[in-house]
């Protein structure tokens, strides 16, 4: 039996393959949390630090560019470009490490830019 610190069965019920693979490669069960973030002008937190993420991707549904990184003095030079209506950014624990917890910043260079972010994370 698998347990917690506290004793408690983690695994998924009712127990399925999937849910084996996500305890074997996790530790414990995931969840998907979706929503939109918004890109300014200037570079702003679009995703929260969230070391209970598994992984994470940012789809850029605007009509502009967004530029996407690890630090808050992100510029054009120095970020990732997510092209308008298809640019995709995509991170895992298991390919990245801890880098797919960490905060990330983005800005755009139009104001109001949204995309949808996907993380999955630890229950």
């Amino acid at each position: 039996m698998a347990e917690d610190f506290k004793g408690r069965e983690r695994r998924h019920l009712p127990r399925t393959n999937v849910s084996e693979l996500s305890f074997r490669r996790f530790g414990g069960p995931t969840q998907v949390k979706m929503y939109q973030a918004i890109a300014g002008l200037n570079p702003r937190v679009l995703v929260k630090n969230n070391p209970d993420r598994v992984s994470i991707l940012i789809s850029n549904n605007s009509d502009s560019p967004v530029y996407i990184g690890f630090v808050p003095e992100l510029t054009a030079n120095l970020g990732f470009s997510l092209q308008p209506k298809t640019g995709i950014f995509q991170m895992s624990l298991l390919d990245d490490g801890e880098a797919a917890t960490h905060e990330v910043y983005g800005f755009s260079t139009s104001d109001n830019q949204y995309l949808t972010v996907s993380e999955v994370q630890f229950r």
